[in-house]
């Protein structure tokens, strides 16, 4: 039978990293206080699901090029003015668009956000997981053209 310690070891050298700060978690608790056998795996298991989940929304986001990577939904300006609601925000936000392959093209005078608001799209959907890269219009242009020449899809 392996020692907590050995066990920390073991998750840590199999990149079980999720797992393995959950159950350090477990292991500092009082014995009354820990979690029983099932529901530690749960737990566990769990854990190494988020924490995974984390990781690959952080390497999507890294890889997405996106112009503003800090860009958050929270601080998108919704108004009239802007033609924006917040209900068509939330749809946006919880990524339904992407799963059903329909485009979202944004438009609007200099300075009116256009870019912030992809950023923040962009943003939310590496969160969940979706893998994005970001183009301004002349770059996408010039790669569509770059790849049409060389006889791929872009």
């Amino acid at each position: 039978m392996m020692t907590p310690q050995q066990t920390l070891t073991l998750m840590r050298s199999l990149k079980l990293y999720g797992m393995a700060n959950a159950y350090a978690i477990q292991q500092e608790l009082p014995v009354h206080q820990q979690l029983p056998q099932d529901e530690l795996l749960a737990y566990l298991v769990e854990n190494e699901q988020m924490t995974r989940q984390q990781q690959r929304g952080e390497y999507y986001l890294t890889r997405s090029h996106l112009k503003q990577v800090n860009a958050l939904a929270e601080y998108v300006e919704c108004s009239e003015q802007r033609n924006l609601t917040k209900q068509t925000l939330c749809s946006l936000l919880d990524g339904t668009y992407i799963q059903q392959g329909s485009t979202v093209l944004i438009t609007g005078p200099t300075g009116s956000g256009k870019s912030y608001l992809a950023s923040a799209l962009g943003h939310q959907a590496c969160i969940q997981c979706k893998r994005v890269l970001y183009y301004s219009m002349p770059k996408l242009a010039e790669t569509v053209t770059l790849t049409k020449l060389n006889g791929h899809l872009p």
